[in-house]
């Protein structure tokens, strides 16, 4: 009767007050959508989870608990897997739809480098999905004085631009862009911003009226330090 009352059996125990977290020993199954299931892994990665596939089975009670109070359900580590392996060939593949680096979450070794010199700004070829993909492990490379300087002159224009701002945009500006560097990559604007949201709470029309009022401060700034 009570299932027939609220639905299903965890709305029962949710209405009864008890934490589905510590209730089901398996976790509530993953929801079955590509754009929530890269939420959840950016969600989880964001908060500090190793996202490697023992990680993931090793904290999953820590899991379901955050996904419960972030989601309303007790999803679990390997169930969040599960569900990505239903529309990704691997999970390599769904963390790479996620914005992050799958070579630097999964602890692999690389004996195949053991006997080369490290230099500062070695690459190594990874293949993910059968994609060939060089991805930086340590430091970059040295930048000769020139670049120096137009570093130096681009981030001088960038906080010029940003004090244009008043108080409360500036702070946003600011978060937009500290979670746009913490991004490893991105498929086009329209998933950066998606992405960013997700990552501060912003809406996503405020996100882009603010790279947009940026843009054109900063080329103005660019233009007037020519005369």
């Amino acid at each position: 009767m009570a299932k027939d009352d609220f639905g299903n059996w965890d709305d029962v125990l949710k209405f009864s007050g008890f934490k589905l977290s510590e209730v089901r020993r398996s976790g509530s199954p993953c929801f079955k959508e590509i754009e929530k299931i890269i939420e959840i892994i950016r969600s989880l990665n964001n908060s500090s989870f190793a996202l490697n596939r023992s990680a993931l089975s090793q904290h999953s009670h820590l899991i379901k608990s955050f996904l419960e109070e972030r989601y309303g359900s007790a999803i679990s580590g390997l169930s969040v897997v599960n569900a990505a392996l239903l529309f990704f060939e691997n999970w390599d593949n769904a963390l790479w739809e996620a914005g992050l680096d799958p070579s630097s979450i999964r602890l692999r070794s690389r004996p195949h480098l053991s006997n080369i010199s490290i230099t500062p700004h070695q690459k190594e070829d990874v293949k993910i999905g059968g994609e060939r993909r060089l991805s930086s492990f340590v430091g970059w490379a040295p930048k000769n004085p020139e670049e120096l300087m137009d570093e130096r002159e681009t981030s001088n224009s960038f906080w010029d631009t940003m004090d244009q701002f008043d108080d409360d945009n500036r702070d946003t500006t600011q978060k937009i862009f500290d979670a746009i560097l913490n991004m490893h990559h991105y498929k086009d604007s329209k998933q950066m911003v998606k992405f960013i949201s997700q990552d501060t709470g912003i809406m996503e029309e405020q996100i882009r009226s603010l790279l947009s009022q940026f843009k054109s401060k900063y080329a103005n700034n660019k233009n007037t330090s020519l005369f």
